[in-house]
């Protein structure tokens, strides 16, 4: 049987949404959508990525909060998720517990209630 384990679209100028039918793609260990225009929500299917090891979504316009449903990616080792519209609380459990501000930087807004990263002891400076 052919697994796609790895998936790079970045840089294709994709637009819309992600859809939710990626949940179904449980063999993925690398995912990036980087460097795209992709918007809306980042979906909660992502929490079913359950294989996935690395996964950027740097440079697109995703917009609302990191869902928590990706607190379950324990195998998750690199996470980009900088230079989009994300705001919120930053989920705090699983593999989030590991990660350093650096990973959502330049999604600085108003809103965004996460800085200073000292409010936050899970995050590494």
């Amino acid at each position: 049987m052919n697994v796609l384990l790895a998936l790079d679209l970045s840089g294709n100028s994709l637009t819309g949404n992600i859809p939710s039918t990626i949940g179904g793609m449980q063999s993925f260990l690398n995912l990036s959508l980087a460097h795209n225009k992709l918007q809306g929500q980042i979906p909660e299917v992502f929490g079913e990525l359950k294989s996935l090891e690395s996964l950027n979504l740097s440079y697109n316009n995703f917009s609302g909060v990191i869902p928590t449903s990706m607190e379950g990616l324990l195998q998750l080792e690199n996470l980009n998720l900088s230079s989009n519209q994300l705001q919120g609380r930053l989920p705090s459990g699983g593999p989030f517990e590991n990660f350093t501000e650096s990973f959502f930087m330049s999604n600085l807004q108003e809103r965004w209630t996460v800085w200073p990263a000292s409010k936050f002891p899970n995050l590494k400076e």
